[in-house]
């Protein structure tokens, strides 16, 4: 496959493509075709930084190249969806940053459209390529702390205040969208279930929310917290309570990373059962993005199941706007019945 390089263009010169996603597709042997944005000087710097050959002062450009075959978005929030649509009307192949646009009709029709071009869509939740996870799955589902009955998700940080998209209500901001979408990705994983209800509070600020906390109703008893905030401490965590013991997660979406995608040392998981606390090893930190631009590139060339599918986006974001509502009403959203 390495011989066959997907070619890339990039929807603008955002900090995740540098940081990220360009160095993990050039580590897995494609090649970025292009790079379009509207501040060229930017671009020029970007392209140069990555010998990258063209550089487009618009978007369209790059979807109307015939030589580019897959289109990275990592756009703002809210311009996913008419990108999405843009791109898959040009008959490229889409990787989408999360959330997969801003509600679930402009996601649903996303992957209409997708469907239709015959183009492969995936959601770019990073973490959820790595064996670090899939180890943590397949020990909950053997049993290692009985049936799963409560997941408690936390992620914040400062952010300061100042120009930046996450603060811009008609840019798709907020701290739900950002860190939230991730909290809500992994545990709807991690259960393989669906919730029924949905409770949320919020705290806001230039017009998003800074501050979101979730509780989460799923079947067969088990339930779910969310805590995600641009005004405190910078932690991750996750803490998962079984009926026979407790497993906690230390950085659960990005602990093999330092400084970027270079990977850093591994985090162990400590399962507590009986009161006495237990470490257990977790796989060798990998470069996440690599394996979901790999994992990206099978599908567009063999055909291999996406990873993450667009369906799974549209589930996230329906979890998503039920917060959203429940915090508005100030009452539990009710998303299924029992």
């Amino acid at each position: 496959m390495a011989k066959d390089p997907l070619r890339w263009g990039i929807l603008g010169a955002a900090a995740i493509a540098r940081r990220a996603i360009v160095p993990a597709i050039q580590s897995a042997g494609d090649m970025v075709v292009a790079v379009g944005t509207t501040h060229v000087e930017k671009g020029n710097t970007f392209a140069r930084d990555f010998g990258i050959e063209t550089v487009y002062d618009s978007y369209q450009a790059v979807v109307d190249d015939p030589r580019i075959e897959a289109v990275y978005i990592p756009l703002p929030n809210h311009l996913h969806y008419p990108w999405t649509v843009a791109a898959a009307r040009a008959g490229k192949h889409i990787l989408c940053e999360k959330p997969l646009a801003l509600n679930v009709a402009q996601a649903e029709e996303m992957l209409t459209k997708c469907r239709g071009a015959g183009v492969v869509l995936a959601e770019a939740v990073f973490f959820r390529h790595h064996p670090r996870l899939a180890l943590l799955k397949q020990m909950l589902d053997e049993g290692m702390i009985g049936s799963v009955r409560h997941l408690s998700f936390s992620f914040s940080f400062h952010l300061p205040d100042g120009p930046n998209i996450r603060w811009e209500p008609g840019l798709g901001g907020g701290v739900l969208y950002d860190t939230g979408s991730h909290g809500i990705s992994l545990i709807r994983f991690l259960l393989d279930k669906e919730p029924l209800q949905v409770s949320a509070v919020m705290h806001k600020r230039h017009g998003v929310d800074v501050t979101t906390a979730a509780s989460l109703l799923f079947p067969d008893d088990a339930t779910a917290s969310v805590y995600v905030s641009f005004n405190a401490g910078d932690q991750q965590s996750l803490t998962l309570i079984g009926t026979t013991g407790l497993m906690r997660v230390p950085r659960p979406i990005a602990t093999w990373m330092v400084g970027g995608p270079v990977p850093g040392p591994a985090r162990p998981f400590i399962l507590e059962r009986n009161g006495e606390e237990t470490v257990m090893p977790t796989p060798a930190p990998i470069n996440a993005y690599e394996e979901m631009v790999k994992s990206f590139k099978r599908s567009v060339r063999s055909g291999d199941p996406v990873f993450l599918r667009a369906e799974d986006g549209i589930a996230n974001l329906r979890v998503i706007e039920a917060c959203q509502t429940s915090s508005s009403s100030g009452r539990p959203e009710v998303l299924s019945s029992p």
